[in-house]
């Protein structure tokens, strides 16, 4: 096996896109966050204006969709 020597300004570089690669997924992961919490209000609000939702024990859509807007999914 062969032992590499790295350079200073190697490793700096790849230090630097590695943590480029972590604030990426950071703010990707804050982006889907918001997105799901504004997805979850409105469902909340869908539910207000159409109560046949919460009274309906047909099928496991209804149950999914409350657990989905109490955020348990």
């Amino acid at each position: 096996m062969m032992n590499e020597v790295v350079s200073a300004n190697d490793f700096a570089t790849a230090s630097f896109e590695g943590a480029v690669d972590v604030a990426d997924l950071v703010m990707r992961n804050k982006y889907l966050e918001t997105e799901l919490t504004e997805l979850r209000n409105t469902l909340g609000r869908l539910q207000e204006d159409e109560p046949s939702l919460e009274g309906s024990t047909s099928g496991s859509g209804p149950l999914f969709i409350r657990s989905f807007a109490r955020g348990t999914v």
